[in-house]
């Protein structure tokens, strides 16, 4: 039966025991103290790693949530142009189905409808007023996403076609005219959001915390 392999100083001490009754004492107290620090040093060696393992899984943890930050900020950047698709299906309105333009309207209020459900979401994490977040939320983006652009664009293309239609110009050109427009209509989103926002704290201000609005109770 092969046995155990002992580190060099411990095993010559616990052979040295071999050689009487009288020093077996002091050697197996070498022995047990050197034993204790052997196991110290294994313990030191095991709580290092584990601590390196933990600054390693911190940092791939930490990673991991600035690139989910990242990737849905870029996700939220670019869902905001589907709000543009009503403006795209309004100008392209003399030229396809009915049909077409309202399915365009559609893609523009499920952006809507997402956005403002998200803009709930993180007034309750927040601890706000969740129903004054969203009125807010739903009420910019109905002017700023669908009303405002829409009005804008219907004028354009409705004046381009008569335009077209006096000077015998080719139907197209009116949506042409109408698709111009698009690239300026986020200059209208922060006048408009200033606006709303002035009015809400005008009229429906954020409520208090809690611990602001409890009086102070009087101690005897």
């Amino acid at each position: 039966m092969a046995m155990m392999q002992l580190p060099g100083e411990l095993a010559d001490d616990l052979l040295e025991t071999r050689e009487g009754p009288f020093r077996m004492a002091g050697y197996l107290g070498r022995a047990q103290a050197r034993a204790v620090r052997l196991l110290g040093n294994v313990t030191k060696s095991i709580g290092g790693a584990s601590k390196g393992m933990r600054a390693v899984a911190k940092v791939k943890v930490q990673t991991m949530a600035r690139m989910a930050k990242q990737s849905r900020q870029a996700i939220q950047a670019k869902a905001r142009y589907m709000a543009y698709s009503s403006d795209v299906g309004e100008a392209a309105r003399p030229l396809v189905a009915g049909p077409l333009v309202w399915a365009t309207y559609a893609i523009a209020v499920s952006y809507v409808a997402t956005d403002v459900t998200m803009c709930g979401v993180k007034a309750k994490r927040a601890g706000k007023d969740v129903v004054r977040a969203v009125s807010q939320a739903a009420l910019f983006q109905s002017v700023a996403s669908l009303a405002v652009p829409g009005l804008l664009i219907h004028q354009t293309v409705h004046t381009a076609q008569k335009i077209c239609a006096a000077r015998s110009y080719p139907l197209w050109m009116s949506t042409v005219a109408g698709l111009a427009v698009i690239p300026a209509l986020p200059t209208i989103d922060h006048p408009i959001e200033q606006c709303i926002e002035s009015s809400f704290e005008k009229y429906w201000p954020e409520p208090e915390t809690k611990f602001a609005l409890d009086p102070i109770k009087k101690t005897a």
